[in-house]
């Protein structure tokens, strides 16, 4: 399992509740993972500076070399680092890997289908602003750590929220969006309810920061039971 896998596997577990007087209350625990992207030695800053859980570098219009790669890799300092490029191939992707890259986010019109045969590197798909349902569907074989939608709605209302959720039901897998620094607290809430485990923020660590301290004072996540009804039977 990739870094990226397990930390958004983990990030959707629920912690139980302390029991009995005195226990002590957890610290709050994110349930949306925070990361940046932007040009390497940019989003290495500032995930860095923030605290932030993933860097993703935008290599889009240029290049990332191995030797790039590796230095970004070695001074990670625990931060997951991942790639976009406009295209790779086997060869690319084993280097990126080699390198000490986590996992690739790759567009699936220019990305040859031999660049995903490693099983221990990780993948994320970059989708089209509206994707179709029959496209959706076919991707769930896939082994993705991901979905990655770039453009958030200029306003989400409950139809854009729903897009966003068909996305999410079709595909099952978890979704990465890229957000403006200024999304809102009731935004972030939104895209978590509908599949929404990982935001990528570009700018600067104080901005990085104040999302990411958005995140934490979020209401917890419903879980499962709580969803449901509970019903009393009379005992007779």
């Amino acid at each position: 399992m990739t870094k990226l896998a397990d930390a958004i596997r983990r990030s959707q577990h629920v912690e139980a509740a302390p029991m009995g007087f005195g226990a002590a209350k957890p610290a709050a625990k994110p349930t949306i993972m925070v990361g940046t992207l932007g040009p390497s030695t940019a989003a290495l800053d500032a995930a860095k500076a923030a605290e932030a859980d993933v860097a993703l570098i935008d290599a889009r219009g240029s290049s990332l070399s191995k030797a790039e790669a590796e230095k970004a890799a070695a001074e990670a300092s625990g931060v997951i680092i991942g790639a976009i490029l406009d295209s790779v191939d086997a060869t690319q992707a084993k280097d990126l890997k080699e390198a000490g890259i986590d996992f690739l986010v790759f567009n699936p019109d220019t990305t040859p289908a031999a660049a995903l045969l490693d099983d221990d590197f990780g993948y994320v798909l970059a989708l089209a602003s509206e994707p179709e349902e029959a496209f959706l569907r076919s991707i769930e074989p896939l082994s993705l750590d991901s979905v990655f939608l770039e453009h958030m709605p200029s306003s989400l209302t409950v139809a854009a929220q729903l897009k966003i959720s068909r996305i999410n039901i079709l595909s099952h897998k978890t979704l990465t969006f890229r957000v403006e620094p200024d999304v809102s607290p009731d935004e972030l809430r939104s895209l978590r309810a509908v599949g929404v485990r990982l935001v990528l923020v570009s700018g600067e660590a104080d901005a990085v920061r104040q999302v990411k301290d958005r995140v934490l004072d979020l209401p917890p996540a419903k879980t499962e039971k709580q969803d449901r009804p509970i019903i009393s039977l009379p005992r007779g």
